[in-house]
């Protein structure tokens, strides 16, 4: 399938990343999922983890969320989900507006929880494991179990979920045999079920 061209956002840049598959179980059906990190928070400006902390959207973000939808315009989307978080809600609601959709919330795109690491500075990975409420692998989980469901409610259509930097993470970690991109707010990452197997492209950085 071919991507759209996204000429709109000038300052973002196509990165393809290599990918495994993951077998899906039934016939051949192709489901689309694009996956947006939020807008921008004050503490995404200053560096500090979030996780759960329901923290804002900031002006910058809002004009993020609206650049984006301004981009999205016109492209067939059948349905939208977000994070219960207020800043995927708020860009998701943004989105929304251009995409004449209602938002659906799913908790299962939730942030990881970094426990008592949340409003500080980042940290060394091994340290923040420590403080994390939840492990990798039980995102992973989460994250697996809700493209399950999107693959078995919206067969051959194109979704669109507003998540968080780690949840992406997570999930182009596994499909990309441990790729660690930059995430960054409003970005999107496509992945694609087609012919049984999952495939994942970061195409709008």
């Amino acid at each position: 399938m071919t991507l759209p061209q996204m000429s709109m956002c000038t300052n973002r840049c196509y990165c393809i990343i290599d990918v495994r598959t993951l077998k899906t179980k039934g016939g051949f059906r192709m489901t689309q999922v694009w996956i947006v990190r939020h807008g921008q928070t004050d503490w995404n400006l200053q560096g500090k983890l979030q996780g759960w902390t329901d923290i804002p959207l900031n002006a910058n973000g809002v004009r993020e969320a609206h650049a984006l939808g301004f981009t999205l315009q016109g492209i067939p989307i059948h349905s939208l989900y977000s994070s219960d978080l207020v800043r995927a809600y708020a860009t998701a609601t943004i989105l929304g507006t251009y995409l004449n959709l209602p938002v659906l919330v799913d908790t299962r795109l939730r942030e990881v929880s970094f426990g008592a690491a949340e409003g500080t500075l980042h940290i060394d990975e091994q340290l923040l494991s420590l403080h994390c409420l939840e492990t990798d692998a039980e995102v992973l989980q989460r994250a697996l179990d809700f493209l399950a469901f999107i693959h078995s409610q919206h067969a051959e259509n194109r979704v669109l979920c507003v998540s968080h930097g780690r949840w992406i993470r997570t999930l182009v970690k596994f499909f990309s045999k441990n790729e660690h991109p930059v995430i960054s707010n409003t970005s999107v990452t496509s992945l694609i079920s087609e012919n049984e197997t999952w495939r994942i492209t970061n195409f709008l950085s």
